[in-house]
């Protein structure tokens, strides 16, 4: 966990810089998985912070890393991730404008807060909240 946390400053220098690749992110995604939760919220916050100085193929990229959670497998760290990326993204400089424009996260907050979506109800209320 602390580790994850030391790193951010060195990946946002990379991602900044414009040499954050497809490799180093994935690798920086796979160690969330099968992670105690302090560890996934370490790793989450990085990336929430990477999104805004992504370049948009690494924006996608981590944006279907981000969709491949069933939102069954939801927790509020989840949720913070969906949060942060999806203002990072969509204000990212490397986010197109008008049409071409991608409302990352967007859509999948909306789902959050369908009465079918298979979380608690307090992670729906959290989802209404975000988008309020």
């Amino acid at each position: 966990e602390e580790l994850v946390r030391r790193c951010v400053e060195v990946l946002g220098f990379l991602a900044q810089r414009g040499h954050m690749d497809s490799r180093l992110l994935g690798l920086v995604w796979r160690a969330s998985l099968d992670k105690h939760e302090t560890v996934k919220q370490a790793v989450y916050g990085a990336l929430a912070d990477l999104s805004a100085h992504l370049p948009l193929p690494l924006l996608d990229e981590l944006y279907a890393y981000i969709q491949s959670i069933p939102f069954a497998e939801y927790t509020a760290h989840t949720l913070t991730l969906l949060r942060g990326f999806a203002v990072g993204g969509i204000s990212s400089a490397h986010n197109p404008l008008k049409e071409e424009r991608r409302w990352y996260g967007l859509a999948e907050l909306w789902q959050l807060m369908a009465d079918a979506a298979p979380v608690s109800a307090e992670l729906r209320s959290a989802a209404a909240s975000v988008l309020a």
